[in-house]
């Protein structure tokens, strides 16, 4: 109803505007033709005179009552109607933009609520959470959903083992070799360790420049995967190694649930993960760290040693030659 009556009242001050600037021109015409005389023909004249007598004649009365009209022996009561209905004008004008405005406004709130009518209309109750409406819910419905949320979440997660291996003093092995004798070297080096991963069931991995981070279904794959890698560096050492310094590896393991779904391993971020990294950080050269949590599901701990070690809270059980300096 609002709305109705704002369209109404714009409507009909834009007609009284209208009539206002008509009553202008004519005016205008008319104060014209009598001081300073019009470069058209009489005819032209007769008929503005005639439509302000028609249209005007009251406002003029009314001026010469009440107002000054006359100066300099000249009726200016025709100027005096031009500069009051301009002013009236204006007044319309502000008036017209403020009623605008109050329109606009009017619209906006009907077309909103028709828009929230439609979805409380058209909306399915499981789905008011996405349009942030508020639906009462009980305690155990709400139970119910975290229930069902967790399950999903799970169902993404399984439990895995990290294995994290780097290369002891990768930068020194480098000084004061042939560049290309270097590069040879360690190209092979990442061979090695990728069939070592891939030969025991890899899930993902990621790479450094000398270090790796990979995932198995089982500490016993991992364990495995570390293990072969020394043992074939052993080998590479004495038969195909073309620069000064032996390939020396620190080997860390750890274990536990992780939620791993599609992403790219060095996307996964999990304390297991930072658990793994710093068995490998602190392990001695040719060895493998692992840890207590990982070693209760490891099947086959044969070459392992438990150790006085603690690393993150966890027991360190060792498999190599930990006596070696690094």
């Amino acid at each position: 109803m609002k709305l109705f009556f704002t369209n109404i009242l714009i409507k009909l001050i834009k007609l009284i505007k209208l009539c206002a600037s008509i009553v202008i021109a004519l005016t205008a015409l008319l104060f014209i033709s009598n001081y300073f005389g019009l470069p058209v023909g009489s005819n032209l004249v007769d008929i503005v005179k005639i439509l302000n007598n028609g249209i005007t004649f009251l406002f003029i009365t009314k001026i010469k009552a009440f107002i000054p009209y006359t100066f300099f022996g000249r009726d200016f009561s025709g100027a005096i109607l031009i500069a009051l209905l301009f002013v009236l004008s204006n007044v319309l004008s502000s008036l017209l933009f403020a009623l605008e405005l109050i329109q606009n406004g009017l619209v906006f709130n009907y077309k909103r609520k028709n828009i929230k009518k439609n979805q409380d209309a058209t909306v399915d109750p499981d789905d008011a959470i996405v349009l942030n409406m508020e639906i009462p819910k009980d305690r155990n419905e709400l139970l119910q959903e975290f229930i069902a949320l967790k399950s999903k979440l799970d169902a993404m997660g399984q439990h895995c083992a990290f294995l994290a291996v780097d290369v002891v003093d990768s930068t020194g092995m480098k000084s004061d070799e042939d560049k290309h004798l270097t590069i040879f070297d360690f190209d092979r080096y990442n061979q090695i360790a990728a069939a070592c991963l891939f030969d025991n069931g890899v899930i993902k991995y990621a790479t450094t420049p000398d270090g790796i981070m990979s995932c198995f279904r089982s500490v016993d794959n991992a364990v495995k995967a570390a293990t072969d890698l020394i043992k074939n560096l052993e080998i590479f050492n004495l038969n195909e190694k073309q620069i000064k310094r032996d390939f020396e590896v620190r080997c860390g393991i750890n274990a536990g649930f992780v939620f791993i779904d599609e992403m790219p391993m060095e996307q996964i971020t999990d304390q297991v993960i930072d658990i793994a990294g710093h068995m490998q950080k602190y392990a001695k050269p040719n060895t493998v760290y692992l840890s207590g949590s990982a070693f209760e599901f490891l099947k086959n701990g044969k070459g392992f040693n438990e150790t006085t070690e603690v690393i993150d809270g966890q027991k360190v059980y060792v498999w190599g030659n930990e006596k070696q300096k690094r």
